[in-house]
């Protein structure tokens, strides 16, 4: 009889990390939500109409649909990024640019892998967006509690990212939206200076760096403020919080460097 009770208790609490997003499911670049945080959006009985609202736009975003779509955007990025690199350093073979920069096809395919960048890097935070903004009302402005270890509608959660302490968590969820924001200004810039003479001459060549520059450091400085944050939150309660796939590849790494030293 206490074997089986054993075993009911394990079934349940393998389940309850499944359904939780635990450690078999890290978090991927964007995706729409943290995958922690999973049992965290069923809707509660006093919940209000813009709670109920925005727990089904998360439920929505939380589908495995916009994870597979996640490793295609990555893969498009990456794809993208390395033409646009060869293009910019001048690593082609389309033609030879004259004492002025010009330099066709080149300059025209260098424009549209920029635009297409742009596009991808909107399509990032705009799909982040909800996840953004219910985490910023939670924090700001909801009649909810955002103590650590409590969720969106106020209750104990063992989602990491509640666990952050609310001071570090205001300020990573403001780097982020510093992204969205800036990311959504960048890309209006390069709907008016669409064409590359445009973009590359002045004043559009500082609009739209100014607001590249701006967002990709706010999204740098959010993704390792949040690193640094929920590594500390791991270290603290390791038996509640195993390790995630930062503290995993450092632990690898050391392991390597003492065996390499060992030998």
């Amino acid at each position: 009889m206490a074997k089986e009770v054993g075993m009911t208790i394990d079934l349940e609490k393998r389940l309850g990390e499944a359904s939780a997003g635990g450690p078999r499911r890290p978090p991927l670049p964007g995706r729409a939500l943290h995958p922690t945080v999973r049992h965290s959006l069923s809707k509660a009985n006093d919940a209000s109409a813009l709670e109920a609202a925005r727990d089904a736009t998360l439920r929505f975003l939380a589908r495995p649909f916009w994870a597979w779509l996640s490793l295609i955007h990555i893969l498009l990025i990456v794809g993208d990024g390395a033409f646009f690199f060869f293009l910019l350093v001048n690593w082609q073979a389309m033609c030879v640019p004259d004492a002025t920069g010009k330099c066709e096809p080149r300059n025209w395919w260098y424009n549209l892998s920029i635009q297409v960048l742009n596009a991808l890097f909107t399509y990032g935070v705009a799909l982040t967006m909800a996840w953004r903004l219910a985490n910023a009302h939670h924090l700001c402005c909801s009649r909810r509690s955002c103590a650590p270890g409590r969720d969106l509608y106020g209750r104990p959660t063992d989602a990491i990212w509640f666990s952050v302490p609310v001071g570090h968590r205001r300020a990573i969820v403001a780097l982020l939206l510093g992204n969205t924001f800036g990311q959504f200004a960048n890309q209006a810039t390069r709907i008016v200076y669409s064409d590359f003479a445009s973009a590359d001459g002045f004043p559009g060549n500082v609009w739209t760096n100014v607001f590249f520059g701006q967002n990709m450091l706010c999204a740098f400085a959010a993704a390792v403020y949040q690193a640094v944050q929920e590594s500390r939150v791991r270290r603290a309660d390791p038996q509640r919080f195993p390790p995630g796939p930062v503290e995993k590849l450092a632990a690898l790494v050391r392991s390597r460097f003492s065996s390499v030293q060992v030998s």
